[in-house]
Parts: structure tokens; C-alpha cells; sequence
């Protein structure tokens, strides 16, 4: 018994619950690795608005009349006019007036300062209002040679030489910017919808209990850890590992709690209770195939190695109480197909097949009283062959 004891803890120790990290460690590993993610890809939607700003184009000429009309034609049309903040309103109402040079780089600037607005009000009002005013600037035509107002000039440098390519440089540069856009709204879209993502890039998180929170809580939906998963394998393949490991550690320490390998005692209750809360969908996104075989397998040869069955509270010799009824058969079929608990099964099968045979006193005792049991009869035994039958179990 012993030594199936050590064989379960052995098999979750090469799955990684020999090797792994402590939490704050493997936590820190892996916010690391969502924070390398995230900032190369910053740095790529840094670089094309830098292409964008670099553009004679940003200094064009947008038509500010077009804008503020569509603006306030949208905005009447869906009752929303008083729930524009005050800040944005301010804004439409000097590029009406032709106080400010409405240039495509302006535009961008407000374009900013909406997006910002919209991430932080909770008034579901007030985010529809200043999408509204998105849509109109979006619209925004690029004003022609010589349509120009006097307040919205170019403020690049060259003067009226930028106007020789005409308009096309104003869209050119509207293209740039919406390049970039797109590109920070896909990284902002996915850091909103996957909740270890963005606890890094809020500064929320801790390393502590990272993996704890975010991987094997109940409360991580199985749906995030498997895109938590993505992210870590777009990033750096190795930190699925560093997951791994941690989920082996889990369930080792609740099969043994705080006990070392050399004293601990399996628990196959504490053990399985900890897989079925994991779910197969979380083993799937760190986990092969085989390997979720395998960790079911050693659940199950716990069960069957160190379960006591009901009724068998006369034996506990963890003999014939061991392996009772299907079980036999079950451990003799696994001990083939799964490599990793082969050893505990052909020794554990095996010994009871022996015993069994060579337990011929208690054979011819049980086989007795099942003929009794046919012929309608009560099985009448003596006090020495009942002796005898309980002393061939144990």
C-alpha cells in the first residue's frame, strides 16, 4: 500500500507538481509574459501613428461645416443633445465658429479624447451621444483646393504647396490614422474581454494568486482560461508550462494537503473532488489528450487503491477491501493502456488474484453459501468456519 501511495504522488510529480513554482513566482511569470504581449503590440500601434503624424496629409483641411450639421443632425434626431458632455460640445461649437484650424490631425485629437470618454462614463446616454459625434467625424469629407476657411489652414509646413497633391494627401492621412485605430481598438477589445488581461494592463493583478484567480477558481470561467491560454501561447509557449505545473501542484496538494512526499496520504475523495471542479474545458487548454488521460487514470486507481467499499468495515487489511468487485477488472485493463500507473496496478491486481487462489478454505466457504443462498436456505455456518471466512479475507 505504501508503495501505491508513492506511485500516485510519483505520477503527478512528472506531470510538473514536482517542479513547480510557488504561486508568487509562477503569478509573476505569467503577468510577465501578458505584459511582453501586450507591450509589443503597443509598440506596433505606436509605430503607425507615428506613420500617421508623420504625414504631410495631417494638416489638411477637414469641412468643419459638413461635421457640426451632421453632428447635430444625429444627435437631434435620437433626443441626445443634452447628454453630450459639455467638453465636446465646446469643441463643435468653435469649429462651427471657424475658431480653430479643423485639420485632419485635429480631428484625430478629438477623436482621442471621445474614445477616452466613452471607456470611463457609465451613462449609457452619454456613450451614445459621443458615438454619434464619432460617426460624424468619420464622415468628415477632406475640403478641396481652395474651399478652405481661413481657420482651417494647414499648419504643416510648405504653406499652399501641400495643396498640389490636392485632397488625396488629407485621405492618405485620414487612412493612417484609421490604420492605427483599428489596430489599438482590436488590442483594447481584447485586453476588456479577457479578465487576467486586463487585471496586468490595469495593475490590478498579483502575482500571489494569479493563477489561482484567473485559472483554477470556480469562478474563472472556462471560456477566459481558454483564451488566457491563446494569449500565453501567442506570446511565449513556455508559460503554458509554468500553468501546468501549478494545476499538477493543485491537485497534489488536494489529494495530500501540506504533507510531504515521504508521509503524505493520497486521497482519492480530495483528489477527484479537485478534478471535477478543474472541468475538462480547463485541462483542455493546458493539457494533451493522453495527459488528461492520464490524470483521470490516477484518480480512478486511487479510488480502487485506497477507497474502502461499503459494507467491508470488518477488513481493513487493505486486501480484500482494496480491490472489490469491478474494480479487478477495471485495474487489470488500465494497467495496459496507461503507462503511468501500469506499476500499481499489475503488483495490486496480481497479489489479490494469488491470495485469492490460494485462500481455498474461504473459496469453499463462499461457494457453500451461495448454493445455500439458490436453494432458498439460510446460510448455517459454524463459529470456526465463520472465523475461517473472515480470517481468508483478512
Amino acid at each position: 500500500q505504501h508503495s501505491n501511495n508513492q506511485a500516485l504522488i510519483n505520477s503527478l510529480n512528472r506531470m510538473g507538481a514536482g517542479t513547480a513554482d510557488d504561486a508568487v513566482t509562477a503569478g509573476e511569470k505569467l503577468m510577465g509574459t501578458l505584459q511582453r504581449g501586450m507591450d509589443t503590440e503597443r509598440g506596433s500601434v505606436n509605430a503607425l501613428y507615428a506613420q500617421a503624424r508623420d504625414s504631410q496629409g495631417r494638416s489638411f483641411p477637414l469641412d468643419g461645416h459638413s461635421f457640426t450639421t451632421t453632428a447635430s443632425r444625429l444627435l437631434d434626431d435620437n433626443l441626445l443633445g443634452g447628454a453630450l458632455p459639455q467638453g465636446v460640445q465646446t469643441h463643435l461649437n468653435r469649429i462651427a465658429q471657424g475658431e480653430v484650424p479643423f485639420t485632419v490631425d485635429y480631428a484625430e485629437q478629438l477623436k482621442t479624447a471621445i474614445g477616452k470618454l466613452q471607456r470611463f462614463t457609465h451613462d449609457g446616454q452619454t456613450r451614445m451621444a459621443l458615438g454619434l459625434v464619432r460617426q460624424a467625424l468619420d464622415e468628415t469629407p477632406v475640403m478641396g483646393l481652395g474651399n478652405a476657411g481661413p481657420a482651417a489652414g494647414a499648419r504643416g509646413v510648405g504653406g499652399n504647396q501641400m495643396y498640389a497633391g490636392g485632397a488625396e494627401m488629407g485621405e492618405q492621412a485620414v487612412d493612417a490614422f484609421n490604420r492605427a485605430r483599428l489596430a489599438n481598438a482590436k488590442l483594447m477589445k481584447r485586453i476588456e474581454r479577457l479578465p487576467g488581461l486586463k487585471a496586468v494592463y490595469e495593475g490590478s493583478a498579483t502575482p500571489d494568486d494569479f493563477i489561482q484567480h484567473h485559472v483554477i477558481s470556480r469562478s474563472a470561467k472556462a471560456a477566459d482560461v481558454n483564451t488566457l491560454a491563446t494569449e500565453l501561447q501567442r506570446t511565449d509557449p513556455a508559460a503554458l508550462d509554468v500553468v501546468r505545473s501549478s494545476i499538477a501542484q493543485h491537485l497534489k496538494t488536494a489529494a495530500m494537503g501540506a504533507a510531504s512526499d515521504e508521509v503524505g496520504k493520497f486521497s482519492a475523495s480530495g483528489y477527484n473532488r479537485a478534478m471535477i471542479a478543474l472541468g475538462p474545458r480547463k485541462l483542455r487548454a493546458f493539457f494533451t489528450k493522453e495527459e488528461i488521460a492520464q490524470l483521470k487514470a490516477v484518480g480512478k486507481v486511487a479510488q480502487y487503491t485506497t477507497a474502502q467499499p461499503a459494507g467491508s468495515a470488518v477488513n481493513n487489511s487493505n486486501t480484500g477491501a482494496m480491490l472489490a468487485g469491478h474494480g479487478l477488472d477495471f485495474l487489470d485493463r488500465l494497467a495496459g493502456k496507461v503507462p503511468i500507473v501500469g506499476d500499481i496496478v499489475q503488483g495490486t491486481v496480481r497479489g489479490r488474484q494469488q491470495a485469492q487462489a490460494l485462500d481455498v478454505g474461504a473459496a469453499l466457504t463462499r461457494q457453500q453459501a451461495r448454493q445455500q443462498r439458490k436453494q432458498g436456505q439460510s446460510p448455517r455456518m459454524t463459529f470456526g468456519a465463520l472465523m475461517a471466512a473472515m480470517e481468508g479475507e483478512q
